[in-house]
C-alpha cells in the first residue's frame, strides 16, 4: 500500500521536522510520484517566499508595545 503524505506533511519535510524514517519514505516517494513532487515544488517556492517575507518591526513599534505593557501586570489587569 501506498502511504500518502498531506500538506502537513510536505511542510514538516520543509523544515526537517520529521523523524529520519519519514524523511526517507517522503525522499523515496518524491522520486516516484510525479504529482507530489509538483505539489512540493510548489509549496517550497511558497515556504521560501513566506521565509524571506519575515520581517521584524521598527523598534519605535515594539519600544511602544513595551511600554504600553508596563501599564499591566501579569494577569492582564492595570498596575495599580
Amino acid at each position: 500500500m501506498t502511504k500518502t503524505f498531506t500538506r502537513n506533511d510536505m511542510i514538516r519535510y520543509f523544515y526537517s521536522e520529521m523523524l529520519p524514517h519519514e524523511s526517507e519514505d517522503f525522499a523515496r516517494m518524491l522520486k516516484t510520484s510525479f504529482q507530489l513532487r509538483e505539489e512540493f515544488e510548489s509549496l517550497k517556492t511558497t515556504l521560501i517566499h513566506l521565509d524571506k517575507s519575515m520581517v521584524e518591526p521598527p523598534q519605535r513599534v515594539t519600544d511602544q508595545i513595551l511600554d504600553f505593557s508596563e501599564h499591566f501586570d501579569r494577569t492582564g489587569e492595570p498596575a495599580v
